[in-house]
């Protein structure tokens, strides 16, 4: 996420500690809400949020893991454990940002990826950013490929999949090594 032509009410750039202590107390307001971000300075009129080549991660210490779903999946229970954030704690990331900005009364552009969050003093709302959606988002999640919120039923319900598995195998391994056992008598 990059927030560029930041300026102050009064349409001055900031000064260089009042930015760092911007961008200091954004992060920290980030990671109490658990989510996982750096915040640099771009110059006087720029930050950057990334996270390993993305925005952000959740904090799965504090949050829990979210699940990754895909049609190619061949896991046991369907899907995979994952730090990317659903849609919704997306849109909660870009609200926290945005209300931090208005809290210091300061104007920004900012775009993560394709979604524009926010311009000047206006700031966008979910709403917006479901029509801003690029074709090439909807398609992937017309295929299959999305990101949900782990609940404790899937949870269990994984568990015991594991469980059984795990018998199934366990079963496999130990006739493999009678099997072996006779062909070296």
């Amino acid at each position: 996420m990059k927030c560029a032509y930041i300026r102050d009410k009064n349409g001055k750039k900031l000064t260089e500690k009042r930015l760092e202590r911007f961008c200091r107390a954004l992060q920290n307001k980030l990671k109490k809400t658990g989510f996982l971000c750096e915040v640099y300075t771009l110059g006087k009129s720029a930050i950057t949020l990334s996270a390993r080549s993305k925005s952000f991660v959740i904090d799965v210490k504090k949050l829990g893991y979210n699940a990754r779903f895909a049609p190619w999946f061949k896991t046991i229970v369907g899907w995979k454990n994952t730090e990317t954030p659903t849609w919704a704690q997306r849109v909660q990331f870009n609200n926290i940002v945005n209300d931090h900005f208005d809290a210091h009364q300061i104007s920004a552009r900012i775009r993560s990826g394709a979604f524009k969050i926010r311009d000047g003093f206006i700031r966008y709302t979910e709403y917006d950013w479901f029509c801003q959606k690029p074709r090439w988002i909807a398609e992937k999640e017309n295929r299959g490929w999305y990101v949900d919120a782990l609940t404790p039923d899937m949870i269990a319900e994984a568990k015991e999949k594991r469980r059984k598995h795990n018998r199934i195998m366990s079963k496999k391994r130990r006739e493999e090594k009678k099997a072996l056992k006779l062909i070296k008598a």
